[in-house]
């Protein structure tokens, strides 16, 4: 498709199959539901919005292809299971605040912003760039951090105080936390050999190795 727009106040479609959306995809009512069961990846080409309707991730894939910057992810409080933005040089930022339950992968491309982003899975990766000047990002999990382009949050949170998860720093990228840098009780953050710049307070209530 080149702009797609579900709109039915009372209506759910089942997405039965992958969906690819070369411009805008819009929920404006209803539901789109990925099938359950399924790992169907949904790729959008520029904005995406369902604000006023309901999008159900369950285990599927959303992945961002533009090649320009200046588009919106608004998701209206609906939550995504994993999130790829994947175009060389596209921009993208979230709208609204943002819970990604799995994993976040920044291929190409840069993620910028003030929204608060959540990533639950433990794995934020990829070779694009992050640059956010607000809001905060917590990672929970077991997983990997970090890609081969720096990258920048505002405040930047490990672990959400409960379950003992590690947070590994990968590859070769410098960490830069504008405000705050922040480690939570139960989380081990693994720094491995790399740099990390706090631009005000560090508050350390798990394990910090340093490496």
């Amino acid at each position: 498709y080149y702009d797609l727009t579900f709109s039915g106040a009372a209506d759910t479609w089942i997405l039965d199959a992958n969906l690819d959306v070369n411009n805008n995809l819009t929920i404006s009512n209803g539901t789109l539901d990925v099938k359950s069961g399924s790992d169907y990846q949904v790729n959008v080409g520029n904005n995406f919005s369902a604000s006023g309707g309901t999008f159900t991730a369950r285990s599927g894939t959303v992945v961002f292809d533009a090649t320009d910057t200046g588009n919106t992810i608004t998701d209206g409080g609906n939550n995504w299971y994993n999130v790829t933005l994947n175009g060389s040089g596209g921009g993208w930022s979230f709208a609204d605040s943002t819970v990604i339950g799995n994993d976040l992968v920044v291929t190409a491309g840069t993620l910028s912003g003030t929204s608060d982003i959540t990533v639950s899975g433990g794995d934020v990766t990829g070779n694009g760039t992050i640059n956010l000047t607000g809001g905060t990002f917590l990672l929970d999990g077991t997983g990997s951090f970090g890609g081969t382009t720096d990258w920048t949050f505002y405040n930047l949170t490990f672990g959400d105080g409960s379950g003992a998860t590690t947070t590994t720093k990968t590859s070769t990228n410098v960490i830069t936390t504008s405000n705050n840098f922040a480690i939570a009780a139960a989380q081990i953050l693994d720094a491995t050999d790399d740099t990390w710049n706090v631009g005000n307070n560090f508050t350390n209530s798990g394990t910090f190795t340093s490496n």
